[in-house]
Formats: C-alpha cells, structure tokens, sequence
C-alpha cells in the first residue's frame, strides 16, 4: 500500500513554528503542527542538533512532543532520522518522547560517514 507523506526537516520545521509568531504570517502554529501530526506518513528528518551542549530548549521539545504524542497515540507510521545516540535523545529531549519514539521503531543504525562532512 503506498501512502501520500510529509517531509519536514528537524531544522527547517522549528523556524517555521517560529516564523508564525510574528504578525502577518501568513501561516499559522496549529496548521504546521496538525499538518505534521495526521500526515499518513511522516518522515521527521535530523531530529535534534547534536551539535548542541545544552538540551533543546522548552519551546523546541513542546513542539516535538506535541506531534510525537498525537502520532503515537494514533499508532500513524513515522521515520524518524537522527545523527543522536539514544541517550543523547534522552538528553535533548527527555524519557518520555525517547520511550514513544522506540515503542512505534525499529531502530536501524547506519553506517558511514556523515555526508555533510564529506566535503
């Protein structure tokens, strides 16, 4: 069966959130939100920056955890891609979005190097 999916890019998705604060956006919080939650497939691409020293901050995780809750409540099929161990998702995000995000996976661990670093 094929499903009609959404792509969203860890660090496009954030910005765009915030994008939608300031007057005259021309979208809104709730629509990025929803599109990502009832998406048929979602791939959520580069989840978390492991580049950072400190966890993603509040607003970040309430974003990640309000579509990772839905769609896990939903049991909707998900890719989830991350250059992250699993305890520094634990650490960048917390144990509870770590726990939903392994009880709808399978996780695969990719060999290599990254791309991006390949020049």
């Amino acid at each position: 069966r094929g499903y009609n999916g959404v792509w969203l890019d860890f660090f496009q998705l954030i910005p765009l959130v915030r994008s939608t604060y300031r007057s005259g956006s021309e979208l809104d919080r709730q629509t990025i939100v929803s599109t990502a939650q009832e998406a048929e497939l979602l791939v959520l691409d580069d989840l978390g920056d492991v580049a950072r020293s400190v966890p993603e901050n509040d607003h970040t995780r309430e974003i990640i955890n309000e579509i990772v809750r839905y769609r896990h409540s939903k049991d909707l099929p998900t890719i989830y891609t991350t250059n992250h161990t699993p305890e520094s998702l634990v650490a960048n995000f917390d144990v509870a979005l770590f726990q939903r995000v392994m009880e709808m996976s399978v996780a695969v661990e990719m060999g290599g190097g990254v791309l991006r670093d390949l020049g």
